[in-house]
């Protein structure tokens, strides 16, 4: 009796388990991205982006994304070292991080400003983030309505970092000011 009464209770906590994790929702890897532009001599735009990203939203509306900075992609292999080396030091600063928690039930919409913590190179800051959400019973896609405006510095990332990465480029002058935007894909 006492075996049945165990098979009950793993069986319960599995059917349990199951039903918690159908309220999550993981970060679609291969459709999501954050996308920011690297500036030089205040007018040439550089695209990048970081292709592998990954996370969860769950049922009581706490989420957290992370990017790992080695994913970096510029379409230029030796920029891409470059960033990662000298800029993000990413062999001791390998992710940054975006978390918070929304209301699920009124998510879904064009311009909705979610607060979220980025944390990045050992530092964290509080942002509001315009977005626009759609949502269907198996998917939530967020993307950013405009791109965010952020500092380097607002983070901690040393100045000689943007210098020595200047002098890799001929002196070049390098903003500190980079326009970010996403787009998230979660999948239930």
């Amino acid at each position: 009796m006492k075996a049945f009464s165990s098979l009950i209770s793993v069986a319960l906590l599995t059917l349990s388990f199951q039903a918690s994790a159908a309220d999550q929702y993981k970060v679609d890897s291969e459709n999501s991205t954050i996308n920011f532009a690297t500036i030089k001599k205040q007018y040439v735009v550089e695209p990048a982006e970081f292709t592998n990203v990954s996370g969860m939203l769950n049922e009581d509306g706490s989420f957290s994304v992370k990017a790992a900075l080695s994913s970096i992609n510029t379409g230029i292999s030796i920029r891409n070292t470059r960033l990662n080396e000298i800029f993000f030091q990413s062999g001791n600063n390998p992710d940054v991080t975006i978390s918070g928690k929304v209301s699920l039930e009124d998510i879904e919409g064009a311009n909705k400003s979610i607060p979220v913590n980025v944390s990045l190179y050992g530092n964290s800051k509080e942002l509001t983030v315009p977005v626009t959400v759609l949502k269907n019973d198996d998917q939530i896609i967020a993307y950013t309505v405009k791109p965010l405006i952020v500092k380097a510095s607002d983070f901690g990332i040393p100045v000689e970092n943007l210098n020595k990465l200047a002098e890799t480029v001929g002196g070049i002058t390098l903003s500190d000011t980079v326009p970010v935007s996403f787009v998230l894909v979660f999948d239930k």
